[in-house]
């Protein structure tokens, strides 16, 4: 007589079950990632608190997303030397008129992004930096959309940073080297790179 006895060992699952399967699998993955898309969100406002505090809202909106970004080369002048139909209008900075004698247009160049993320990021800045030295601002960073401009004066020997607009000045020791090889990568200048004279 025939054995009509069904062998379950081998026999494969059920496509209901599978589709409930496949279906849990993609809501977890879905929670998972919106988790993890939260939590980002949160860790990025908690780091940006301090440094958005300091700039103010706008401006530090301007660092981050302004369709342009340059690089400025400055150089001292006595007022006598100062050349008054220039286009480029001196900067005045401790009394003092600072020439724009070079400009980049740094808005799609490579490392841009890391480093606008980085002037408003909390960790980028050494919030209990003792004035130690004296900055020698050589550079600026301009960012602007339309009439809406920020400019932050950078010193690379004594790594700090000053908003222009207001005088706010801070310490970029955390980011002091990354923002050397930044401006050498766009300058040419690889004075700038091998600078790491004491942070301020």
């Amino acid at each position: 007589m025939k054995d009509t006895r069904t062998n379950n060992v081998n026999r494969p699952p059920t496509e209901t079950g599978a589709v409930i399967s496949g279906t849990a699998v993609v809501l977890g993955l879905l929670l998972l990632a919106l988790a993890l898309a939260t939590f980002a969100w949160l860790y990025a406002r908690a780091s940006d608190r301090r440094a958005q505090e300091a700039w103010g809202p706008e401006r530090a909106a301007l660092m981050a997303a302004a369709p342009t970004a340059e690089l400025w080369e400055l150089s001292r002048h006595d007022a006598g030397e100062l050349d008054t139909t220039s286009a480029d209008a001196p900067l005045l900075v401790d009394d003092e008129p600072m020439h724009i004698v070079a400009r980049y247009d740094v808005s799609k160049a490579r490392g841009v992004l890391h480093l606008r993320r980085g002037l408003i990021d909390d960790t980028s800045f050494d919030w209990d930096a003792a004035a130690d030295c004296q900055p020698r601002w050589t550079h600026a960073l301009s960012f602007a959309n339309g009439e809406a401009r920020v400019t932050l004066l950078v010193s690379l020997d004594c790594p700090r940073v000053r908003l222009v607009e207001t005088g706010r000045e801070l310490s970029i020791r955390p980011i002091a080297q990354a923002v050397r090889e930044f401006i050498a990568e766009q300058t040419g200048d690889n004075e700038a790179e091998d600078n790491n004279e004491a942070d301020g």
